[in-house]
């Protein structure tokens, strides 16, 4: 038998947690879909930006959330309650999620509204699956 220390996957923790906690469900992807436009309402995307700190039995990826939706205004809103939910001590989420790159709200066009996206550093450790030889 052989013992495999796997990252863990950042990206699912973080949106796994926002489906959970907040009333986005199914408004939280990890790629705005084909024919999404903001009068379709807000959408939240969750993507890894990398893991630049690699142990033995943990990791720190960064993990990007972004918030697509009519304007730059009502997406910074929107994400400034997700942002709340990710860093608030005590509330636990299954990883240590330190705050990385701050957030940064545009519009994107007028026709297609505007987002606000902010990053976060999700520290876990390695899960360990044994193996066959």
């Amino acid at each position: 038998m052989i013992e495999l220390w796997m990252q863990r996957d950042a990206v699912e923790l973080v949106t796994r947690t926002l489906k959970r906690r907040t009333d986005l469900g199914d408004a939280v992807v990890h790629e705005v879909p084909d024919g999404w436009t903001p009068r379709k309402g807000p959408i939240v995307t969750v993507v890894s930006d990398g893991t630049p700190v690699s142990e033995k039995s943990w990791t720190r990826e960064l993990v990007r959330v972004t918030v697509h939706a009519h304007d730059r205004f009502a997406a910074r809103r929107i994400l400034v309650k997700l942002d709340a939910l990710l860093l608030t001590p005590g509330l636990y989420l299954g990883a240590n999620i330190k705050p990385g790159p701050g957030i940064i709200a545009m519009n994107t066009s007028k026709l297609e509204g505007g987002m606000a996206s902010a990053g976060y550093r999700v520290t876990q450790t390695r899960k360990v699956e044994t193996h066959g030889s």
